[in-house]
């Protein structure tokens, strides 16, 4: 039933078991993390963010990155080399585009 319905189908003490759970592990991320990498529709993703960027007195934005931030993975140095892949969402298979840019790369280092 669990596998159809998800935590709808949950008792009232398993559901609350399940929220404590859930606060229990966004505080700890919160206390004990310094940066976020995570995905932007994630409600827990940005309640984190918020957490995080209130402890370093930040926006959260500052202390995290969501896999839609294809500006910022542009500019950063740590991400240039790979932000062409990013740029490829939606245009076929990740790994075909990877291969091809490889390839591409590699025959004009020749």
């Amino acid at each position: 039933e669990y596998k159809e319905r998800g935590h709808e189908s949950l008792g009232v003490m398993q559901h609350n078991f399940m929220d404590q759970e859930l606060a229990a592990n966004i505080a700890f991320a919160a206390k004990h993390g310094s940066y976020l990498v995570g995905y932007g529709r994630s409600g827990v993703s940005q309640l984190i963010a918020q957490l995080l960027g209130s402890k370093y007195r930040m926006g959260p934005s500052h202390v995290s990155l969501f896999e839609d931030d294809l500006v910022l993975l542009q500019h950063l140095p740590e991400t240039q080399d790979w932000y062409w892949l990013l740029e490829q969402q939606g245009k076929g298979d990740l790994n075909e585009v990877a291969l091809k840019n490889e390839t591409s790369k590699s025959n004009n280092t020749m």
